[in-house]
């Protein structure tokens, strides 16, 4: 069972923490620690992202360091996501896509997504665990 801890939330065994048209944005992997983040292609901003699971991007902006017990992702030397392996099962991550343009987050408060935020919520066995758009 893998669980990882975004913004107070707990969210487990779930194929993408966030998905946006039905295309998955952000997954987190286990064994080892591993991102995809993927943002749409339509950004205002044109920031767009796009690193895999063995931490590869075509974007000369992008930077990813891994560990063995983390797994980064910058644009330039802002911290989009960050990744901590707390035991086997479990990652803690930051977000924060504000970078790019796209006004999701975390902080103490909780996981921001526009003018919402989410917190204390636990998330089990989903293909997305939040899904955007139409």
């Amino acid at each position: 069972m893998s669980t990882v801890v975004l913004g107070g939330n707990r969210f487990v065994d779930c194929e993408s923490i966030l998905a946006y048209r039905g295309t998955a944005i952000l997954k987190v992997g286990f064994a080892p620690l591993r991102l995809d983040l993927a943002t749409p292609e339509d950004l205002p901003s044109h920031r767009v992202v796009r690193v895999d699971q063995q931490g590869w991007s075509p974007q000369d902006r992008v930077r990813v360091v891994r560990t063995p017990q983390s797994f980064a992702v910058f644009w330039e030397d802002d911290a989009l996501a960050v990744a901590t392996l707390l035991d086997p099962e479990t990652a803690h991550l930051k977000l924060d896509l504000r970078p790019l343009g796209i006004n999701i987050y975390d902080d103490p408060d909780g996981l921001h997504i526009g003018q919402n935020t989410f917190a204390g919520n636990r998330v089990s066995g989903s293909a997305a665990a939040i899904s955007l758009g139409d």
